[in-house]
């Protein structure tokens, strides 16, 4: 922001003040909520990206390795620390390979073919970089290791915001229905529980960025873009509800497949599917009731033997 434009802000509020609405804030179990599940989604992202450079590191030096395993299974997690170069493989019996699986509970079948795997040969890599990338290697699984289990939306010891705990502190909140409502808790972290957060569905859409922004210039020039400036945690919590509603709702594929129909592509199709979400959201945390599946294809099927 400029001098200028923090100037004319000042300006707007000094002689428009009247026009303006207080924004007021959610209770402290909501503000406690929001900041669990945005430390959350930093340690998945975190999670990514270590298991990225350790994917990067491993095919620079081990390309072996991922063929035995996903970097993130718990095979890997035992594999790697017991055979960190090329050369350990080189040195590896069957008789041992059998002994380190059966301690490990490995299936025989699935030892047998790992065995195979192991036995083939690969490209030599110079010494200088294998010590150097095992050495990387060997930090980034420690990294990974301290940050993996602490990436749950929410921790086992803070369930109290999804039941009666929620309720006792800040006495109304859309925590009541999380369990039925929402796959995330990162939902009702965005939306808060200070009324009048929300003047209406078109205002959350807006917040959300599900919605284009529409500008116009005279009566000839009319322009609709897509919706930058938004909540982006809300935006792709969203995507993620609508995405998985695609799987467990009766009416979110045909809506889904009806705007595929119309040409537009998969992230707008999602776009409008959250859109539609947020509508119904918006009356669920309005009223505090929980999501039912059946009362609202039971509206759907009036609103459409109304427009006959």
């Amino acid at each position: 922001m400029t001098q200028f434009d923090a100037r004319v802000l000042a300006d707007f509020l000094r002689t428009d003040q009247a026009h303006l609405r207080a924004l007021q804030p959610s209770s402290e179990a909501a503000q406690e909520l929001k900041l669990l599940t945005e430390d959350c989604q930093r340690h998945i992202r975190q999670q990514t990206r270590l298991v990225n450079q350790l994917t990067a590191t491993l095919k620079a030096y081990y390309p072996r390795a991922l063929e035995v395993a996903e970097v993130t299974s718990a095979l890997a997690r035992e594999f790697l620390p017991a055979y960190p170069t090329p050369e350990a493989l080189t040195a590896l019996t069957e008789r041992q390979w059998q002994r380190w699986a059966r301690a490990h509970r490995l299936p025989e079948a699935r030892a047998g073919e790992l065995w195979a795997v192991l036995r083939q040969p690969h490209l030599p890599v110079p010494a200088h970089v294998v010590r150097a990338k095992a050495r990387l290697m060997q930090a980034l699984m420690e990294q990974l290791r301290a940050c993996r289990g602490r990436s749950r939306p929410v921790p086992e010891g803070d369930r109290r915001f999804f039941s009666h705990g929620c309720r006792r502190r800040s006495g109304r909140g859309p925590c009541r229905s999380v369990n039925t409502a929402s796959p995330a808790p990162t939902l009702w972290a965005r939306l808060g529980d200070a009324p009048g957060r929300w003047e209406s569905f078109r205002h959350l859409q807006a917040h959300a960025g599900t919605v284009p922004v529409t500008k116009r210039s005279g009566k000839q020039q009319r322009v609709v873009q897509f919706r930058f400036a938004c909540d982006k945690a809300l935006r792709s919590v969203v995507d993620q509800v609508a995405y998985l509603s695609l799987l467990s709702s009766a009416w979110a594929r045909p809506y889904y497949d009806q705007q595929r129909a119309r040409g537009h592509s998969h992230r707008q199709a999602l776009r409008a599917l959250g859109a539609k979400w947020l509508k119904i959201i918006f009356i669920m945390w309005q009223r505090q009731v929980p999501y039912d599946e059946q009362y609202h294809l039971a509206t759907m099927t009036r609103q459409q033997l109304g427009r006959r």
